[in-house]
């Protein structure tokens, strides 16, 4: 016991530092954090909804407190007013055919998804799912033939309107980079600021001395349906949404995801690759940016109606 103890408290230092500046919680020393954090978990394993972890948190434990800080918006990272707003939703999917109540891109495409990535000591997440989706759907919209993981540090290091690596990050000035400017492969410009949280200057020569090809989004739209961003995904594959993170989030493990215990931390971002049903509770399924030791092997499953994960999506068409 006090061994798992003395190896979690680093864990907690870490995340205090996060959590004390978001509504003042979790505050104090990593003694009394420990013990607030194992009476939320202790309260949603009893609930039964979900599995919580202190190992969830351990897998935190090697992010630095300036990238945790940076995960997180205090306000919503969409601008609706400024994206193109779809028509009116229906529960068809375009071919005439009722949309199913389980897809997962991971089986419907199984050579296009990317591993999941830990973006380390770099709040990196808004360029990190981007990056990815339009890889996936280059790898969709091909058959396979353009299958090339798109540099995640070309967007850190070159977008001037982004945050880099710090302060969340919006996922609509990503988009807009990504159609304006596009971003190269990962082997000609591969991820570096998950070892110290550094930028490096943006470049425009490989750093492998291979070709300078960029690939470029088109047709950027926002979803503010479940039905509408389901047609999406199973047309041209996974999307990004928003949502917003409570305490709770970061002891996920396992199992539907409903909020349950602790406070607000700000809006984040993931990929979104497909949803299911269990009973009577829809939910999707997303890809998270921290790692495989945290949740569903770096997943998560959440209910469709929590932590406004159905408001907004966003995705757009790779430029072939």
């Amino acid at each position: 016991m006090a061994r798992s103890l003395s190896r979690l408290i680093p864990a907690l230092l870490i995340l205090s530092a996060l959590l004390s500046t978001a509504h003042g919680s979790l505050a104090g020393s990593g003694l009394s954090a420990v013990a607030r954090l194992s009476h939320m978990i202790d309260e949603i394993n009893s609930k039964s909804f979900w599995e919580a972890s202190k190992s969830a948190v351990m897998s935190l434990s090697h992010h630095s407190p300036s990238a945790l800080k940076g995960l997180f918006h205090h306000e919503n990272p969409f601008n609706s007013d400024t994206i193109p707003m779809l028509p009116e939703e229906t529960d068809k999917t375009e071919s005439g055919d009722p949309i199913p109540d389980n897809f997962d891109s991971r089986n419907q495409w199984p050579g296009c998804l990317p591993n999941i990535r830990d973006q380390g000591h770099c709040g990196a997440h808004w360029a990190i799912n981007t990056a990815a989706v339009l890889s996936e759907r280059f790898c969709v919209a091909t058959a396979t033939k353009t299958n090339v993981p798109l540099s995640i540090q070309n967007m850190i290091s070159c977008d001037d309107d982004n945050a880099g690596c710090s302060s969340g990050g919006d996922v609509y000035q990503a988009w807009s980079y990504l159609q304006e400017n596009g971003t190269v492969s990962e082997t000609c410009w591969p991820y570096s600021s998950g070892k110290d949280g550094q930028v490096e200057t943006c470049r425009s020569t490989c750093k492998d001395s291979g070709e300078w090809k960029t690939y470029k989004a088109k047709q950027m739209k926002i979803y503010t349906s479940p039905a509408d961003a389901q047609k999406d995904l199973m047309a041209n594959g996974p999307l990004i949404a928003t949502f917003m993170v409570y305490e709770d989030f970061l002891v996920y493990q396992g199992g539907i995801y409903r909020h349950i215990a602790g406070e607000t931390l700000g809006w984040f971002t993931a990929k979104i690759v497909g949803w299911g049903i269990d009973g009577a509770t829809k939910y999707w399924i997303g890809a998270n940016v921290w790692g495989t030791t945290w949740g569903e092997q770096g997943y998560f499953r959440i209910a469709m109606d929590q932590c406004y994960i159905s408001n907004q999506m966003i995705s757009a068409k790779p430029v072939l």
